[in-house]
């Protein structure tokens, strides 16, 4: 059963990651001007603009949405959520005309609809009454742009990268954000559009200040910041400050949505407002049909290679489960990979995996299959016998779904939307969070699998 509203949001308030009595008012005041003196600035720029194009005369003119979703053409679950949103609108407005604010390096207009018709078997898409404003400012969302205090760079970027937007593509009745970017609301609004948000992972979390508190060490704590009692507490107050302007900047939104009862209780907790779940669409059915037997004797996985889907785990689990097997003279599986890389540094953190694979002493069991189309990710799930998922906290998770529909037995993290909205463990999967974990569960199935 899934977890009561007041036991997420409970969830998410709790832990050692909440300011202490009198640093979140200050930050609060430090985030609000910052926002507040941008606002005014940004009111009077899109005033003038709105004056210049007499938008107050429009009478019964089409309704106009502008989506905010830069990686539109990224093949991955935000952009299953992406087109079937523009679908469902396209369907539910017979005159709306979406503009999608894209990055520039996503391709040509025919090409992105192409792709999300391969990707996600979504059809009859009206090209007609979907237009695209690419974004030269592409690069301020991109985390490599910003080495050191990274969410702050970006989420100013998101800002220029915003105006752009909304400078370029004029301003629409309904500012429709499908990716997160909080800090660009006030903009909108400002502009005189409706904000809509539907957040799939929140900028930043209390589990994120609990680990630097606690000085964990993680992929957004290095241990240059985490062995230092002096960079951590710089890194906390940092973090404080920035909860304040995401509060802020949040509560412009007009209509939120999220993912998951994880991500609700956690952007409640932070914007201080109500948001309702809409459950991500799952492709359950295609997956289903794709579902074969005999089973192959293999591990798949299936996500984006970014660095928060830790698939190093995943072969840490591995090269674990290799141990085991070979100690009793059994075959062990080979993990296939499947997953979308965005760009050149998705490529390289590919290198990285296939480098750390072969050091584990695992390189030939390791296959990656990257981008591939949508028909062949089907089959190689439908035949495979196991299935792992790795992302700490992961804000819901339509890979996890779409393997189970696909047969597959599941272990996935024991955290976030797996463990509160997917999987029951032990009934309709595993959960897990060490390499050993995963390789037990792992070898478990196995033996089953073996035995006949």
């Amino acid at each position: 059963a899934r977890p009561s509203r007041s036991a997420a949001a409970g969830g998410a308030r709790s832990g050692h990651g909440r300011p202490p009595p009198g640093e979140e008012p200050a930050g609060a005041m430090v985030g609000g001007i910052i926002l507040a003196t941008a606002l005014v600035a940004l009111a009077v720029l899109f005033a003038r603009r709105r004056r210049r194009h007499g938008r107050s005369g429009r009478g019964a003119a089409p309704l106009e949405i502008g989506i905010f979703h830069p990686y539109c053409n990224a093949g991955g679950g935000g952009e299953r959520v992406l087109w079937f949103a523009v679908q469902a609108i396209l369907s539910a407005a017979p005159t709306a005309k979406l503009c999608i604010y894209a990055r520039r390096s996503s391709g040509e207009p025919a090409a992105i609809l192409g792709r999300a018709s391969e990707r996600f078997g979504i059809l009859e898409l009206d090209g007609s009454r979907i237009s695209f404003v690419f974004l030269a400012t592409e690069k301020l969302l991109d985390a490599e742009t910003f080495p050191r205090l990274t969410l702050l760079g970006q989420s100013l970027g998101s800002m220029v990268v915003g105006l752009e937007a909304l400078w370029r593509g004029g301003c629409p009745d309904v500012f429709f954000d499908t990716m997160g970017y909080a800090f660009t609301y006030p903009l909108a609004w400002a502009a005189g559009a409706t904000v809509a948000s539907y957040t799939h992972y929140p900028t930043i979390s209390t589990d994120m200040l609990s680990r630097v508190y606690e000085r964990r060490p993680a992929y957004n704590n290095d241990e240059l910041v985490s062995g230092s009692v002096v960079n951590s507490r710089l890194k906390y107050a940092y973090y404080v400050v920035f909860c304040a302007a995401y509060r802020v900047a949040g509560r412009f939104a007009q209509v939120v949505m999220v993912n998951s009862n994880w991500t609700r209780g956690h952007i409640e907790a932070l914007w201080g407002t109500s948001a309702r779940v809409v459950f991500p669409p799952c492709d359950t059915r295609e997956f289903s049909q794709a579902a074969t037997e005999p089973k192959r004797r293999v591990i798949v996985s299936l996500g984006q290679f970014r660095p928060e889907k830790d698939h190093r785990l995943q072969i840490q689990a591995l090269a674990a489960l290799k141990v085991q097997l070979d100690a009793a003279g059994v075959e062990v599986p080979a993990l296939e990979m499947l997953g979308s890389c965005r760009g050149a540094a998705d490529e390289q953190r590919v290198a990285e995996l296939r480098a750390f694979a072969a050091q584990a002493g695992v390189g030939s069991l390791v296959h990656f299959r990257l981008n591939e189309p949508f028909s062949q990710v089907k089959t190689a799930l439908g035949s495979a016998l196991l299935g792992v998922h790795t992302m700490w906290n992961e804000h819901f998770g339509i890979a996890p779904v779409e393997m189970m529909a696909a047969g597959v037995v599941l272990v996935a993290h024991c955290s976030g939307g797996p463990k509160l909205d997917i999987v029951a463990d032990g009934e309709t999967g595993f959960l897990a969070s060490s390499a050993a974990e995963y390789a037990a569960a792992f070898a478990r199935m196995l033996a089953l699998f073996d035995a006949g």
